[in-house]
């Protein structure tokens, strides 16, 4: 049987003042945050081009999504048993099932279901500033820096020193992806370890370089596909108890573009994700000007008032860690 579903769909409405609006909705099954810079640029140029009177010339693409999907076949098929030998040996034998404390009632009507809810935050100027600076001083970056210190967090907030955490890769950089127009994320697990070194200490310069280790090994290995990662978690983890043994974090980097003429006006707005497999999740959105932060929650383990107090607690540490 065949099944189709829309992916993406654009309305062009007429607004109350002079001006048109086309908005764009596109699902992430089918795109991630590049794809939508892509898209975005090549609407402005073709929309400056026809204000010119002249016919829109794009780039060409060589290599098109078709042909990602078949590399990525080929590729896995002579590398799966490199990959999964590794991704055995990070999951281990025995589960890390985190231990995060439940604040909500689970729902009675429906637990097949699951919800999601989402709480904003941001962060000062200042303190952008000083993590940069931070991620410059120890010759990392924003990414690896925020990541321990959302190890910590968690860790504090479970009691618990080993467990994992999931975040997205890409390997649009890989084999000339770069400006083509698809998905391109690979999640990978993380294994996040705040066990204290041989003489009973563990600062968070030291957690920082055991992260970067960590992450560099694994992006080596990030072609492996998720579902076979997570086949392997869920061997290990009782049915009733997958939901409850990651945390996400997702660090995502895009551009507004420019505005070059008064007549058109273009913005990516980055929607809440409201389907995730892990209960919690981090989002930190970085477009160069400013950091804002977004947690997304399912509702049947947390409640709003607990996700604002563990964003309050985030910015506070990440205050401490700066400052100290």
């Amino acid at each position: 049987e065949q099944c189709t579903a829309t992916a993406a769909r654009s309305n062009n409405q007429q607004s109350a003042i002079p001006c048109s609006l086309l908005h764009c909705t596109l699902h992430h099954i089918a795109t991630d945050l590049f794809t939508l810079e892509i898209l975005q640029e090549e609407l402005r140029h073709c929309y400056r081009a026809l204000l010119l009177g002249e016919q829109p010339r794009l780039p060409t693409t060589a290599l098109t999504y078709r042909d990602f999907v078949r590399w990525e076949a080929e590729t896995l098929h002579t590398q799966e048993e490199r990959l999964s030998t590794f991704w055995q040996r990070q999951l281990g034998n025995e589960p890390v099932l985190l231990n995060l404390p439940v604040t909500a009632r689970a729902m009675q009507s429906n637990q097949a279901v699951v919800h999601s809810q989402s709480v904003d935050f941001s962060f000062d100027p200042q303190l952008v500033q000083q993590l940069r600076a931070y991620a410059r001083t120890h010759k990392t970056t924003l990414y690896m820096l925020l990541l321990a210190a959302y190890q910590v967090l968690i860790s504090r907030y479970t009691g618990q020193e080993r467990f994992f955490i999931t975040s997205p890769t890409t390997v649009r950089d890989l084999a000339g992806w770069r400006n083509t127009v698809g998905y391109f994320v690979n999640p990978i697990l993380l294994h996040a370890d705040l066990q204290c070194e041989a003489d009973g200490t563990l600062d968070f310069t030291t957690l920082l370089r055991r992260t970067q280790g960590t992450v560099t090994t694994a992006m080596a290995h990030h072609l492996y596909p998720y579902h076979a990662m997570l086949r392997q978690w869920h061997r290990q983890v009782p049915a009733d108890q997958l939901q409850q043994g990651l945390v996400g974090f997702v660090f995502d980097t895009f551009r507004q573009p420019t505005i070059d003429s008064s007549s058109l006006f273009s913005e990516i707005l980055v929607s809440g994700q409201q389907h995730l497999l892990e209960p919690l999740t981090l989002f930190i959105f970085d477009s160069q000007e400013r950091l804002s932060g977004r947690i997304v929650y399912h509702t049947s383990q947390f409640d709003s008032a607990f996700i604002k107090r563990m964003a309050n607690h985030f910015i506070v540490l990440l205050n401490s860690i700066v400052t100290n």
